[in-house]
């Protein structure tokens, strides 16, 4: 084992002096002391990380009138690993130097025994041991999850970059992706994050020439060497979007599906790929299945799976990401609410555009459409302490920032309520209630909040609305209602809810049929990959527009959402699971839910009984209804 010496010179550690001697009266001389040095250590050990150093100081005590200099070496150290001496003093009987340990950043792991020595002349060597730690060195590395992407031309495509952090490092990795050909888009979000994966987002143009590329995707943190991954990209013509007579559209979403299939009837799932961000495929059956996944950020998974009937896949292509639906308007219109009492809430709406306040106080309305508008107020106490009191302002058309003045809610424009015995059909003992109304009013039939979310712990209850003296024909009261079952808070916590939004032009009393629960929800599990879970309930007939049956990990950010239109499911016997994906193409397990671990499931059925697109109609009935579980 060879010795790393600190020096190859002799360090100077003291200055020479003249040594002190002793004489008797008679001029004969004694024997003097024995010279000496001896060595300490600041410390006894240390450590460092690959690539680092540490530092101690050593002492040395001259004895015996001993004054000559000292060699100062560190012996025992491993390869890589290297001693420096600075700040020597060199005068005095006691004298000190610095030692600086430095680790090599391919030294190995682990407690080497080293040792200071001290060596002059006609002395002999002393030593001080120290016991030196080196560990591994804080870093992190990159890889890509797939590693391989292929996408059509138009079409879109995602890989999961992570970052595997080590030995204690939490520091900003910054990351850039570079190889994207003209005609590609790659984007990584975050771009810089203490997390642990970001994603990498792909998009082709549909004329980006057909072939392979390579991206690479470099980290870097500050004091660590940059490390890098690659993802390889492969673009296949677009055609590759399929043919036939269906059409599934996700141009215009911001998160691309990751994979598609289809499912002709009961028949085998096909993997589809993209073309211009479509899906297309073929449908022989009465019915069919779409399934796909979707990763909005870098730790959230869906796997989505739905069914249709075909009739409804081929008529007309299914857009995902339709429009978003347009901005009201853009007008800003201001006031001051006035008479609200202590405890009251105020809500103060115009052309669908509503303000919520708790004193009296000024409030500004955005997004008001153009045109004339109903200006509605409500005043509401939770526990009716005070009574509820309205206020309404026919054909409001005021410019951007223009001003509706005061809305005083005890002032002429002000009015009572008139009341409607609401009684409940359907209604069970043990069921928690809540109710509010909106009204619909105006020329484009927009809708104002008069409160919300009011207690109602029995049945019958009263209801407030607008006494049929200041309606005109084209207005509607919304009255919502909410039955809950189970424990905890009404919705939250619940087994069992069922709701009601009814419409109807007057407030009177009435009776109003809750619709039917859902049933106990059975369910089973396969776990073979990932959790593929299965959930069977009945509904209620009214329930014609669809259901949906989905569940989630707790502690974990995968779900998996399946669902039916009600002419899919055919009757009122329900039954959703996600499928076995494990076999195709392009397919990973770790998109779905753990096999381990426990989670929460969710049933629900929604239902509509008048088609068209305006809600201003007499007897309109949209009612839903949810079931909620563990497992």
């Amino acid at each position: 084992m060879g010795i790393e010496t600190v020096r190859r010179t002799v360090l100077p550690l003291a200055a020479l002096v003249v040594a002190a001697c002793s004489s008797s009266g008679d001029g004969g001389t004694q024997p003097g002391p024995t010279p000496a040095i001896a060595i300490s250590l600041s410390t006894a050990s240390g450590g460092a990380a690959q690539g680092g150093s540490t530092t101690l100081t050593a002492t040395l005590t001259r004895s015996g009138g001993f004054t000559g200099t000292v060699t100062l070496s560190v012996q025992g150290a491993p390869a890589g690993v290297t001693g420096a001496v600075s700040n020597e003093q060199t005068s005095g009987g006691v004298t000190t130097a610095t030692i600086t340990i430095q680790v090599g950043a391919a030294t190995v792991p682990g407690t080497y025994a080293l040792t200071a020595r001290g060596s002059g002349s006609g002395v002999s060597d002393a030593t001080a041991g120290y016991s030196l730690t080196v560990t591994a060195a804080p870093g992190f590395t990159l890889s890509a999850q797939p590693a391989t992407v292929s996408m059509a031309q138009g079409a879109a495509g995602n890989s999961t970059i992570n970052i595997a952090r080590t030995n204690g490092f939490a520091g900003t990795v910054s990351l850039t992706v570079q190889g994207a050909p003209a005609g590609m888009t790659a984007t990584l979000t975050p771009a810089g994050t203490t997390g642990n994966s970001s994603v990498l987002a792909l998009t082709a143009a549909a004329n980006l020439a057909v072939g392979n590329y390579s991206l690479t995707i470099t980290g870097v943190a500050t004091g660590l060497t940059n490390q890098i991954t690659t993802v390889q990209v492969t673009i296949t013509a677009g055609t590759g979007g399929g043919s036939g007579n269906a059409v599934v559209d996700f141009t215009g979403c911001a998160n691309q599906p990751l994979w598609f299939a289809f499912a002709d009837g009961t028949g085998p799932w096909t993997v589809v790929a993209a073309a211009n961000f479509k899906y297309q495929f073929s449908i022989s059956s009465a019915t069919g299945s779409i399934a796909y996944v979707l990763k909005p950020s870098p730790t959230l998974n869906q796997v989505f799976v739905q069914h249709y009937t075909r009739s409804e896949l081929t008529t007309s292509p299914i857009a995902y990401c339709a429009s978003p639906p347009p901005v009201l308007g853009t007008k800003l219109i201001n006031g001051t609410l006035a008479g609200l009492g202590q405890g009251d809430n105020g809500i103060v709406s115009l052309g669908g555009i509503s303000s919520f306040k708790n004193s009296n106080t000024a409030f500004n309305l955005a997004g008001v459409p153009n045109g004339p508008q109903d200006l509605i107020a409500w005043r509401h106490h939770n526990t009716f302490v005070n009574p509820d009191r309205g206020f309404v302002r026919r054909d409001v058309d005021l410019p951007t920032n223009g001003s509706v003045g005061t809305v005083d809610l005890t002032g002429a424009e002000s009015f009572v309520p008139a009341p409607g015995i609401i009684t409940l059909g359907g209604f069970q003992a043990g069921e928690a209630l809540t109710h509010g109304v909106n009204y619909w009013s105006g020329p484009s039939c927009q809708s104002s909040i008069l409160y919300n979310t009011q207690n109602a712990s029995t049945n019958p209850f009263t209801a407030y609305g607008f006494p049929a003296a200041l309606q005109r024909a084209g207005d509607f009261h919304q009255l919502n209602v909410t039955a809950v079952t189970g424990q905890g808070t009404p919705i939250i916590g619940s087994t069992s809810s069922r709701s009601i939004a009814e419409y109807h032009q007057t407030m009177v009393n009435r009776v109003v049929a809750l619709p039917t629960e859902l049933s106990p929800v059975t369910t089973t599990v396969v776990n073979s990959g990932y959790r593929r879970m299965q959930g069977a309930f009945t509904i209620g007939t009214e329930y014609t527009t669809g259901v949906t049956f989905q569940y989630t990990a707790t502690g974990t950010t995968h779900f998996a959402i399946i669902g039916a239109t009600a002419g899919w499911v055919g009757g009122t016997s329900v039954v959703l699971g996600l499928p076995d994906f494990t076999a195709l193409a392009g397919w990973t397990n770790s998109w779905g839910p753990p096999t381990t671990g426990t989670g929460t499931w969710g049933a629900y059925a929604t239902g509509l009984n008048i088609a068209g697109v305006s809600l201003c109609q007499e007897n309109l009935r949209f009612v839903t209804a949810t079931r909620l579980g563990t497992y």
